[in-house]
């Protein structure tokens, strides 16, 4: 089965207990398998379809193996500065795509399996993807704004990630704050607004 091996260990500095699931799991979570997470996405849009097919498999896995690393890895891509621009609009694309569906049904599984993450990681991972909004990358921005617009998608009607609008407000006011980083805050307002607005509907 293809699988990926992310070149990080990605996980949050301890006390976090989300590394603990339970009294079996007491030891570090890193995800070993055969290729690094990087090449795989890449190879994603490889036009060899073999090459493709087994990306798109490894990547799969990846999200079948465990759900909320696979996040954490995803969104340590987008937020690198100097990684591949290219690497970095296909992880926040990716990690979008894991939190939207057009089938109702579908879309409810989604959102439900990111709310059964545990809150200390899911504010790891969003302080991540949020962050990377102030990237001096614009396609890192743009696509970091709509990762971010599906997690709050999710969070805001439960009245959870209260940072979200803080943040954005920060970067939409902040004296000094790049034009280039106000301009990707509006971005993901907007399309905070507009997918709520569809999902609540």
């Amino acid at each position: 089965k293809p699988s990926i091996a992310f070149n990080n260990t990605y996980r949050a500095t301890p006390p976090h207990p989300y590394y603990y699931h339970n009294k079996s799991q007491k030891q570090k979570k890193t995800i070993t398998m055969s290729a690094d997470l990087t090449s795989t996405l890449l190879n994603c849009q490889n036009p060899d379809p073999a090459v493709r097919t087994a990306a798109e498999a490894a990547l799969a896995s990846a999200e079948q193996t465990n759900l909320a690393e696979f996040f954490v890895a995803l969104a340590n891509e987008l937020a690198t500065e100097g990684k591949d621009v290219t690497v970095r609009q296909l992880a926040g694309l990716h990690f979008k795509n894991l939190l939207v569906a057009k089938d109702d049904a579908l879309q409810l599984e989604k959102h439900n399996k990111w709310k059964a993450i545990p809150p200390e990681q899911r504010s790891v991972i969003k302080a991540t993807v949020i962050g990377a909004i102030r990237s001096p990358v614009p396609v890192a921005r743009h696509t970091a704004a709509q990762a971010s617009a599906e997690i709050a998608t999710i969070e805001l009607p439960y009245k959870e990630w209260p940072e979200f609008l803080n943040v954005m407000m920060e970067n939409v006011t902040g004296a000094g704050v790049d034009d280039g980083i106000k301009i990707s805050s509006l971005e993901c307002l907007g399309f905070t607004c507009e997918r709520m607005a569809f999902t609540l509907t």
